[in-house]
């Protein structure tokens, strides 16, 4: 090759990686439209990282009923909240397992644990330096189509107003 010419063989994992945030829900009926946009829209040398903002359950079920979660023992607390978390990974390892059929060069979790979603999505955008993230949902319940809102977020230099 002549000095000074640029290589043509510039691979995938050459290139800058491009991360693209999917923000899904906890059940995959619900959200496998949302995901699968993404894949129909994005390069499969893309990183798809799941966002998912996990809501603990206030209300917990017993033998006896439902109870708040600070009317129980905290074991009975902790317990449940573990078959919950159990519960989410399975649903979020689905929606990979999607990533994976279509062969996606690289697909992860990243679950944060938050009462409030919006707080949750907001946590998440600050901490990761996120700047493409996606987000679905259906226009209505009495319709099969989607709205989805694809977010370039661009990060704004620290200013004191102080």
């Amino acid at each position: 090759m002549p000095a000074g010419a640029a290589s043509s063989q510039t691979g995938p994992r050459e290139m800058e990686e491009e991360e693209v945030y999917v923000a899904v829900v906890k059940q995959v009926k619900e959200g496998k439209a949302n995901l699968a946009w993404v894949l129909q829209n994005t390069s499969k040398y893309c990183k798809i990282v799941l966002l998912h903002v996990h809501q603990p359950a206030q209300r917990i079920p017993t033998a006896l009923g439902w109870f708040l979660a600070n009317q129980l023992e905290d074991q009975e607390v902790a317990a449940y909240r573990r078959l919950e978390r159990e519960n989410m990974h399975g649903n979020l390892d689905e929606y990979v397992n999607m990533c994976s059929q279509v062969k996606v060069h690289k697909a992860e979790k990243l679950v944060i644990e938050m009462d409030d979603i919006a707080e949750g999505l907001t946590e998440s955008i600050i901490s990761h330096g996120i700047t493409k993230l996606v987000m679905g949902a259906a226009a209505s319940k009495n319709y099969s189509s989607y709205f989805f809102l694809w977010i370039y977020l661009i990060p704004l230099p620290y200013m004191d107003i102080s």
